[in-house]
């Protein structure tokens, strides 16, 4: 665990966060594992709390991952639990990593939120 804190620091992950990177993810009990990045970038996390201009920022990772079907439009994506699943882009917590791989898959061209390329990658 102390190992993996010093892996997650984003001065020594970021440059490993390329799009195609398989990274395995874990959120408390619910271990997603092995995904595909698409994307990483640092955010502001929006809530409906009163917004100051101290808002922190966070690093988050767009991951593609198959989900239960149904479960992202209700709000709360799952992994799938039978062999039907459909493909999402989910932002993830940089504090969610549990193994980086070295292995990078190729992304298929075009925006990776678009259902056509989701297809493709599932």
């Amino acid at each position: 665990e102390e190992l993996r804190q010093i892996v997650i620091k984003p001065e020594n992950i970021m440059p490993f966060l390329n799009p195609g990177r398989l990274i395995h993810m874990k959120d408390g009990s619910t271990d997603w594992g092995w995904g595909i990045v698409t994307h990483a970038s640092r955010r502001k996390l929006v809530s409906d709390e009163v917004q100051t201009e101290e808002t922190e920022t966070h690093w988050v990772v767009d991951m593609f991952y198959p989900c239960e079907p149904g479960s992202v439009a209700a709000g709360k994506p799952i992994p799938p639990t039978g062999t039907k699943a459909e493909g999402q882009i989910l932002p993830m917590a940089l504090t969610l990593v549990q193994q980086v791989s070295k292995i990078r898959s190729n992304m298929p061209e075009g925006d990776p939120k678009s259902e056509d390329v989701r297809r493709t990658l599932t």
